[in-house]
């Protein structure tokens, strides 16, 4: 006979789409997306404290940068630098320069570099069509860009073997 397991809610963040975690270890905090909303949480396991900054764009994604005051975020219009003190995001580069894509899902590999995908914005709505369809590109440590993949329609949780 199977465990029944007991699920609790910790935070009620009203989230319309919550998505990316990624546990900082170094802090022991929780980061997340809400999506739609594009903002970015740092939830506390330890205090139940549920940290927000805003972007004010669709958000694909985060990710840790070597220094824990900063994280990566991938926007709808391109890779941002967020200063975790000061909420101000820093440009770094777009390597989508389609109108009406934005970036949905990107991860940093042990080498440094970033993996970001789009998507068409109308994915899942009536205005999406066939032939809208996304790529996966790589940033490399120089922030030289290179497409790896075209044709796709969506990544969704980039994952290292």
């Amino acid at each position: 006979m199977g465990h029944i397991m007991d699920f609790k809610l910790i935070l009620d963040a009203k989230a319309v789409m919550a998505e990316t975690p990624v546990w900082d270890s170094r802090i022991g905090k929780l980061y997340w997306t809400d999506l739609s909303a594009g903002d970015i949480h740092r939830f506390d396991p330890e205090t139940n404290k549920d940290e927000i900054w805003r972007t004010l764009q669709p958000i694909g994604g985060v990710c840790l940068c070597d220094n824990e005051n900063y994280v990566l975020c991938a926007i709808e219009s391109g890779l941002y630098i967020l200063d975790l003190r000061t909420g101000m995001l820093d440009f770094l580069l777009c390597p989508e320069k389609r109108m009406g894509y934005k970036f949905y899902d990107t991860r940093i590999d042990s080498g440094g570099r970033r993996f970001a995908s789009s998507v068409i914005k109308y994915l899942v709505t009536p205005k999406f069509t066939p032939d809208m369809l996304g790529a996966c590109y790589m940033v490399d440590t120089n922030f030289s860009i290179k497409m790896l993949v075209v044709g796709i329609t969506q990544y969704n949780g980039i994952v290292w073997k």
